[in-house]
């Protein structure tokens, strides 16, 4: 039987993909894109104009949409079947854009939801880890 008429491999299963999942972040660009984030979280400082907690709530949610962007590129690209991030291109679909802004929203309703429920019922919120000690 010629090799042409063979039928093609099928993908990897996962388990002998392990050691490339875990290895990714260690790679040239993603290790550097993660080390950018990282210094960014030290510049609060810049922010002198502004109130500290303002200026660290500013970087904090520009690093999470940062984060949670390259997160998404990641899973869409992987999901495509690159693995090295050297084969991913340098812009996404449209339709991966808003991703990060839309998790973010999520993440703010979720946040003011359970901050209103705290303030109706403070039983709803909290939960007592051991209530037979009173």
């Amino acid at each position: 039987m010629s090799s042409a008429s063979q039928a093609p491999a099928g993908p990897v299963p996962f388990w002998h993909r392990l050691n490339q999942f875990f290895a990714f972040p260690l790679q040239r660009k993603p290790l550097f894109y993660s080390t950018v984030l990282a210094v960014c979280s030290m510049l609060y400082g810049v922010l002198f104009f502004l109130p500290d907690v303002l200026a660290v709530l500013l970087i904090e949610v520009g690093i999470l949409l940062a984060a949670s962007r390259y997160g998404f590129k990641v899973v869409a690209m992987g999901s495509r079947g690159l693995q090295r991030a050297e084969d991913f291109p340098d812009r996404l679909d449209d339709e991966w854009t808003a991703l990060p802004w839309k998790l973010f929203g999520i993440l703010l309703v979720q946040g003011i939801v359970v901050g209103w429920l705290q303030r109706v019922s403070t039983g709803l919120v909290s939960c007592p880890v051991n209530s037979q000690a009173r």
